[in-house]
């Protein structure tokens, strides 16, 4: 099975809305990106056994990679 390319290929200062975890941490293209309805990205394979808080990209573990997408999102929202 391929990856679909519209999974977190969004504008990437798009807010996520309301995507459900594990996003990706970037806005899906189409008519469901940004809502309940998205389709979920799994980068690291297979889905993590727990949800990790912080583990914005989905893959299993909350690391710089994490933090960066918050930050670059939060600049977006607050003028950076």
């Amino acid at each position: 099975m391929s990856a679909n390319p519209c999974i977190d290929a969004g504008d990437m200062s798009s807010p996520v809305g309301y995507e459900p975890f594990p996003n990706g941490g970037v806005i899906n293209m189409g008519a469901y990106g940004g809502t309940s309805e998205a389709s979920k990205s799994y980068t690291s394979g297979l889905p993590c056994e727990t949800i990790i808080a912080g583990d914005i990209n989905g893959d299993c573990k909350v690391d710089f990679k994490d933090f960066a997408i918050m930050a670059f999102h939060w600049l977006q929202d607050n003028g950076g």
